[in-house]
C-alpha cells in the first residue's frame, strides 16, 4: 500500500531527472570565450544562501527560491510580517589564489492580500584575478532585480521578475599563441515568469522561464611580434533559462528537492546549450535549527556539492551559512576549482 501511494511521486522525480539529462549538445565549454563561460556560470543556482546550500530551489517554499512565485508563500510558514530584509555576503576562493567577493541586499514588502514585492541589488567583484595563465583579470558585476509573487488559488502561486545586469570585465588570454587583452562592457536584461502548484501539503511543483538579452561592446588588441593588432566587436546575445522543480516533504522535519534546468546562450558567433540536474534537501533537528545539503551535475560532467545550516533567531529573523565546492566549473581553466562560503541574515523592519 505504501509503495502504491508514493510511486507516482517517484515518477515525477524521475521526470525532472529526464528533463535535466536530455540536453547534451554543448560538449566541452573550454573552447568558448571567457565571457561566454562566465555568463553560463552565472546561470547556476547561486542566487541566495539558501539556493547555494540546497542547489535545487525552483519548488522551495520560501522567498529565497529562484522561483518568483515563492516570495508570496507566507501561509506555509505562518509568517505575517509585512516587511523584512535580507543581506548576504558570498566569497569564492579558488585553488590558485584568485578570489571573487559578492554582497547582496533584498527587501520584501507584503501588499496585504495583493501579493509580495521584492527589490534587490547585488554586486560581484574580483578581489584577486590572477589566472593560471599569468594574466590579471578584473571584473565588476552589478545586478538589479524586481520580483512580484501572488497566491491566486488555494493551491497555486504565480510570480514575475525583471532584472538588469551591468558587467565590466578586463581579461587576458592567448589567441593563436599570442597574448590578447580584451575589455568587455555588457548590459543585460531579462524577464522571468514562474509558478508553483501544491496539490497537497507534502508536494510542491515549480516551473520558471527566463528570457533575456546581453548587449556587449568588446574591444582589445592582440600582441603580435613587432606590432599590436586592435579589434572591436558589438554583439547581441539571447539567453533562455527554463527550470522545473519538485519538492517533497517526506516527514514533517525532512524535505527533498530536485530541479532540471535547460540554459541556452546564443549570438552570431556561438551557441551554447546546457542541461543541469540539481538535488538537495533539508532536515530540522531542533525547533530553531535545520541543516541543508545539495548537489548538481551537468551534461559536461561538471559536479558540485554543498551543505549549510540555518538558525532561526526569532520569527522571521534567520541566520544562514552555506558552503559549496566547485560552484563555478565553467571558469575553472582560468582560476582552478573554487570553494564558496555564503552567509546571510533575515530580519523584519
Amino acid at each position: 500500500m505504501l509503495r502504491k501511494r508514493h510511486s507516482w511521486r517517484l515518477g515525477l522525480a524521475a521526470g525532472v531527472w529526464m528533463l535535466a539529462a536530455t540536453p547534451c549538445w554543448s560538449g566541452d565549454l573550454d573552447n568558448e570565450p571567457f565571457e561566454v563561460r562566465l555568463w553560463a556560470a552565472m546561470s547556476r543556482s547561486i542566487s541566495s544562501t539558501d539556493a547555494i546550500g540546497r542547489q535545487a530551489s525552483v519548488a522551495y517554499l520560501s522567498a529565497s527560491s529562484d522561483n518568483p512565485a515563492g516570495i508570496d508563500l507566507r501561509d506555509v510558514r505562518g509568517e505575517d510580517t509585512q516587511r523584512f530584509f535580507c543581506a548576504g555576503t558570498h566569497h569564492v576562493v579558488f585553488d590558485d589564489g584568485a578570489w571573487i567577493a559578492a554582497a547582496d541586499a533584498n527587501g520584501f514588502f507584503r501588499l496585504n492580500s495583493a501579493g509580495t514585492l521584492l527589490a534587490g541589488y547585488s554586486h560581484i567583484g574580483l578581489v584577486d584575478g590572477q589566472t593560471r595563465q599569468g594574466f590579471d583579470d578584473d571584473l565588476s558585476y552589478d545586478d538589479f532585480v524586481v520580483k512580484y509573487g501572488r497566491k491566486i488559488h488555494t493551491k497555486g502561486y504565480v510570480g514575475i521578475g525583471f532584472r538588469v545586469r551591468d558587467m565590466e570585465m578586463d581579461y587576458g588570454d592567448l589567441y593563436m599563441g599570442a597574448p590578447r587583452d580584451t575589455r568587455n562592457d555588457s548590459i543585460a536584461g531579462s524577464f522571468t515568469a514562474g509558478g508553483m502548484w501544491r496539490p497537497n501539503q507534502d508536494l510542491t511543483l515549480g516551473v520558471l522561464t527566463e528570457v533575456g538579452w546581453i548587449g556587449s561592446d568588446i574591444e582589445g588588441q592582440v600582441h603580435l611580434p613587432g606590432f599590436d593588432a586592435p579589434f572591436q566587436l558589438d554583439l547581441t546575445t539571447q539567453t533562455v533559462n527554463v527550470k522545473t522543480g519538485l519538492g517533497w516533504k517526506i516527514l514533517p522535519m525532512f524535505a527533498i528537492y530536485a530541479d532540471g534546468q535547460y540554459f541556452h546562450l546564443g549570438n552570431s558567433l556561438t551557441d551554447v546549450d546546457i542541461g543541469r540536474f540539481y538535488f538537495g534537501g533539508d532536515i530540522r533537528v531542533a525547533q530553531a535549527v535545520s541543516f541543508m545539503a545539495g548537489g548538481s551535475v551537468d551534461n559536461t560532467a561538471q559536479t558540485s556539492l554543498s551543505a549549510g545550516i540555518a538558525i532561526r533567531l526569532s520569527n522571521p529573523s534567520l541566520l544562514k551559512v552555506t558552503y559549496q565546492h566547485n560552484p563555478l566549473p565553467e571558469i575553472r581553466q582560468e582560476f582552478g576549482t573554487g570553494n564558496l562560503v555564503s552567509a546571510s541574515v533575515v530580519f523584519s523592519f
